[in-house]
């Protein structure tokens, strides 16, 4: 029977403090859901999961065979892809190698655990699916080829780049990502993929599309020199890569003709200036590029010119948009340079030595609410399809107090 005494006249003692058990908090039904993984069983291929950032991981148990591929898949309702870790482990906890980022090859047939942690706070939910990869061998200088239409297989279309070779993917659809050859994934990819190291790259394609890829041919060029043509032998909008060698400070431009002789602007063209070590020579073009900002500048889909930067060699990469039987001639060309023009300065005057010259003036002050204009007055007739070309700078517009943007700058 228990004491009816009040606990306030029994005497203490140091035996029934110890006795008196010391109250321990205890965690809310919340609090335990916001820490604990959120934990499946799923099949491949299964309906993609919603996932915030209210959970520290998502565990995803599956079956699968040995030597299958596999992806653990995430997507945000925007293109790019979520800031996230992924590993893969076995029933008995060992980590499985992964093949390439997000992706594992089974060693063996039985049940895996997909584990995926975000590295930052993700503000958007995302949507996580584990599914099998099915691999195809892109066909090149041949016909494009089409992946399936089944939504929640990964595609992947595997291109192998030899030393010394580019290859041009033409995708119909820009891709989820490109697998590079040392495993980790891009995914900031427009519509046209230029692959020029060596290695082994995989496609992943979106599904009921197709991918395109063709062989750059390679030729050599005398700056202001002589023509040399370009056929596409078979393959449409195929790319040229021409060489040629150039001094420290000169402007470059291409002057490309189609078969009847007529100039391809650079409405019908994509030009890209190479350095030796596959970096691009930047334009101050500003054209958007597919993909990127519009604001960004784009080292493509423009007919130039570039400042050559150093005494070298370098490639000129030209793809008309053209067909397969298309012929073209490509003179890789200098431009005439004109002296700086200044804020009511002086008049100066834009000499070209050659008909068809592209002439190119500099402005060296700052330009505050304004635009720059080039005004060519009183041209010869004997200059045909010349240009003149200003170049300025694109400062930030920053309001006041705004510090976003690089602003103030």
């Amino acid at each position: 029977m228990l004491s009816t005494v009040p606990l306030a006249t029994a005497p203490p003692t140091t035996a029934a403090a110890s006795a008196v058990p010391t109250a321990v908090p205890t965690a809310s039904a919340d609090r335990v859901a916001t820490t604990s993984p959120l934990r499946r069983d799923v099949r491949l291929g299964h309906k993609p999961l919603r996932y915030d950032e209210k959970r520290p991981s998502v565990q995803l148990t599956f079956s699968g065979r040995k030597g299958q591929l596999v992806e653990l898949a995430t997507w945000q309702s925007w293109p790019q892809d979520p800031c996230v870790r992924k590993s893969l482990r076995s029933t008995r906890g060992r980590r499985v190698d992964s093949w390439a980022t997000g992706y594992w090859r089974l060693p063996r047939k039985g049940s895996y655990t997909a584990v995926l942690r975000p590295c930052d706070d993700i503000e958007t939910p995302i949507r996580v699916q584990v599914r099998r990869t099915v691999v195809q061998d892109a066909s090149i200088d041949g016909p494009a080829t089409t992946v399936g239409r089944d939504p929640d297989v990964t595609h992947l279309v595997r291109v192998p780049v030899a030393a010394g070779e580019r290859l041009s993917v033409r995708p119909s659809r820009t891709p989820r990502h490109l697998v590079l050859p040392d495993g980790t994934v891009d995914d900031e990819l427009g519509g046209w993929l230029p692959l020029s190291s060596p290695g082994r790259y995989s496609v992943a394609a979106r599904p009921g599309t197709s991918v395109s890829v063709s062989r750059a041919q390679r030729h050599t060029a005398v700056l202001d020199g002589s023509a040399v043509a370009l056929v596409n032998a078979g393959v449409a909008a195929r790319e040229h890569v021409v060489s040629f060698t150039a001094r420290a400070g000169q402007w470059v431009y291409p002057e490309l003709l189609d078969a009847s002789g007529r100039l391809v602007t650079d409405g019908g063209a994509r030009t890209q200036v190479l350095r030796a070590d596959g970096s691009v020579v930047r334009t101050h073009t500003m054209t958007p590029c597919p993909g990127k900002p519009a604001a960004e500048p784009c080292s493509y889909l423009v007919s130039g010119p570039w400042l050559v930067p150093a005494a070298d060699t370098y490639e000129m990469v030209v793809a008309a948009g053209s067909g397969a039987s298309d012929t073209f001639s490509l003179r890789v060309r200098s431009a005439a340079t004109a002296p700086a023009l200044t804020l009511d300065g002086p008049a100066v005057t834009y000499t070209s030595t050659t008909p068809g010259q592209w002439v190119v003036g500099t402005y060296t002050e700052g330009i505050v609410g304004g635009t720059a204009v080039a005004h060519a007055g009183q041209a010869s007739a004997s200059l045909s399809d010349w240009r003149v070309s200003l170049l300025a700078g694109y400062p930030n517009v920053c309001p006041v107090r705004d510090t976003s943007n690089g602003c103030p700058d």
